[in-house]
C-alpha cells in the first residue's frame, strides 16, 4: 500500500501520535482536577462510576445499584451526592447502569488510588483498541502490508472520537476489543477458536447497547441458522458457558443484581442523553424514530437478502459492521461511539482500494461521497477540542472556523447508516457484472 522507504517516517508518526495524543495527555489527565458541582473539583471520567461502584461493592459491601451506591459514585464524580436543584449543573446522573460482570474487569484497579487506576485503565484501553484494529485488519485482509497496517492504525488513532474515548476512559473500548476478537476467531473454524469466540462475545455484553445487535447476528444468523447446532456446539458452549459462569459468579457476589440492573437500565434512558439520530433530528422527535426504524429495517433486509447461499465477499463483515454503526444511531450515544463505525469505514476503504485501477462509475461515486462525509463529520470535532484546549486567540480562531464549516459531528450517524446499503449495492452490482461477462 505504501512504499517500503516510508516505514521509518510512519513509525515516527505513529509514536508521535501515541505519545502526544494518548500517553502524555492521558497520564497528565489522570492527575487533573475538573470542575464538579459549585465548590468542588473532581476527577470525572466515564470509568469513574464503574470504578467507584466496584470499589464500594468489594471493599465496603455496598450494592452499587442502590441509593448508597449512587451517593458514593456521585460524590467521586461531582463532589457530593446529587440533589434536585443540581440539574442546571449536571446533565447526567452518573449511576452504575452496567451489568455487574463489568465490575470483574475493574476489580484489579480498586486496590490502588484513583489516579493510578486511571493510568492502568488508559493503558488497558489503548492496548484493547490497537488489538481490536489489528483483528479487523487480519480478518479483512486489509491493509495487506505491514506498512499499510501501521499507516491505517495511525490514521485511526487520529480520529478525535478515539481521542475522546481514551481521555474519558470509556469502557466501550473493551467492547470494541471483545467483538473484534470474536469476529477474528469465528472464521478460523476449529473448536478451540470457536470456544474462545463464544467466550469473548459473552464478555462484550458488559455494555449491551454497544453489542446486542452483533451478539444476535453472530449467535442466531452465523452459527445457529447457517452452521447449525452441531457445527456450532463449541461456540455455543463458550458463549453460553461463559454467560452462565459470569451470571453465577456475580449472583454469588450480589444476589438479585439482575433486577437492580434492569431498573438502572430503565432509568438510564432518562438521563444518558440522545441517541445518535436524536442528536441530529431532535430528542424524542418523530423523525428520529422514523429514521431509527428505517435503519433497523435496512439491516434486517440486508441480512435477509444476503442470507441465501452466496459468494458475496465479506458478507458477515458487512452485516456486523453495519450493526455496530446502527447501534450508534438507535441507542443513547456519545462521540466516542464512533469507534464502532470504524469497521464500516475499513470495508469501504478496502473496496475503494481494490477498485483503484478500475474505471469508476456512479455507484462508486456515491460510496466515495458517503465515505468522505463520514470522515469529514468525524474529524470536524477536532476544532471543538482544539478551541477548548488552546483558548485565547487560537481557540477563537478554531471556533470561528468551526462556525464557518457546515454540518455537525453527529451527522456521521446518517452518512454511515447510508454507507452500508450503498456498499452492499455496489458490491452486488459489481458481482452481477462479472457474472455476465
Amino acid at each position: 500500500m505504501f512504499a517500503g522507504k516510508r516505514i521509518p517516517v510512519l513509525t515516527v508518526l505513529f509514536f508521535v501520535v501515541v505519545a502526544g495524543f494518548y500517553l502524555w495527555q492521558g497520564i497528565t489527565s489522570a492527575y487533573k482536577f475538573y470542575p464538579g458541582l459549585p465548590g468542588y473539583q473532581v476527577q470525572a471520567f466515564d470509568s469513574t462510576p464503574r470504578w467507584a461502584g466496584t470499589r464500594a461493592l468489594f471493599l465496603q459491601g455496598i450494592n452499587p445499584y442502590s441509593p448508597a451506591g449512587d451517593a458514593i459514585i456521585q460524590t467521586l464524580y461531582f463532589g457530593r451526592p446529587l440533589q434536585p436543584g443540581d440539574k442546571e449543573y449536571t446533565g447526567d446522573q452518573q449511576k452504575f447502569a452496567y451489568p455487574l460482570h463489568v465490575a470483574l474487569l475493574y476489580l484489579p484497579t480498586v486496590f490502588t488510588d484513583f489516579s493510578t487506576a486511571l493510568i492502568i485503565l488508559l493503558i488497558s484501553f489503548y492496548l484493547a483498541f490497537i488489538a481490536g484494529v489489528l483483528f479487523w485488519f487480519r480478518r479483512l485482509g486489509f491493509p495487506a502490508s505491514k506498512t499499510g497496517q501501521l499507516a491505517g492504525l495511525t490514521l485511526l488513532l487520529t480520529l478525535p472520537e478515539v481521542y475522546v474515548g481514551f481521555q474519558s476512559r470509556q469502557p466501550a473500548i473493551w467492547v470494541w476489543f471483545f467483538i473484534a476478537a470474536c469476529f477474528y476467531l469465528m472464521q478460523r473454524g476449529d473448536s478451540t477458536s470457536d470456544v474462545l469466540a463464544g467466550f469473548v462475545l459473552a464478555w462484550s455484553t458488559i455494555k449491551p447497547q454497544n453489542s446486542i445487535l452483533v451478539v444476535l447476528y453472530i449467535v442466531l444468523v452465523v452459527y445457529v441458522l447457517e452452521r447449525g447446532f452441531r457445527k456450532s456446539f463449541w461456540f455455543l458452549l463458550g458463549f453460553l458457558g461463559t454467560g452462565l459462569a459470569l451470571l453465577g459468579i456475580t449472583w454469588l457476589i450480589l444476589p438479585g443484581w439482575v433486577l437492580d440492573f434492569l431498573n438502572a437500565a430503565r432509568d438510564y434512558r432518562g438521563y444518558a442523553g440522545n441517541t445518535g439520530i436524536e442528536s441530529v433530528l431532535g430528542a424524542n422527535s418523530p423523525a428520529a424514530l422514523v429514521v431509527s426504524g428505517i435503519g433497523v429495517l435496512l439491516w434486517v433486509a440486508m441480512i435477509w437478502y444476503t442470507h441465501k447461499p452466496t459468494t458475496l465477499p465479506d458478507r458477515h463483515a458487512l452485516m456486523i459492521a453495519y450493526a455496530l454503526a446502527l447501534q450508534v444511531l438507535i441507542f443513547p450515544t456519545h462521540l466516542y461511539n464512533f469507534i464502532f463505525v470504524i469497521p464500516l469505514l475499513l470495508l469501504t476503504l478496502k473496496w475503494v482500494w481494490e477498485k483503484r485501477a478500475v474505471r469508476w462509475n456512479g455507484v462508486t461515486l456515491v460510496v466515495l461521497i458517503l465515505l468522505f462525509l463520514t470522515l469529514y463529520f468525524a474529524y470536524l470535532y477536532w476544532l471543538g477540542i482544539l478551541s477548548e484546549g488552546f483558548g485565547g486567540t487560537i481557540g477563537n480562531l478554531m471556533s470561528t472556523i468551526r462556525r464557518w464549516l457546515p454540518g455537525s459531528v453527529y451527522h456521521f450517524t446518517i452518512t454511515a447508516i447510508l454507507l452500508g446499503p450503498a456498499l452492499l449495492w455496489a458490491t452486488l452490482r459489481e458481482q452481477r457484472a462479472e457474472q455476465t461477462v
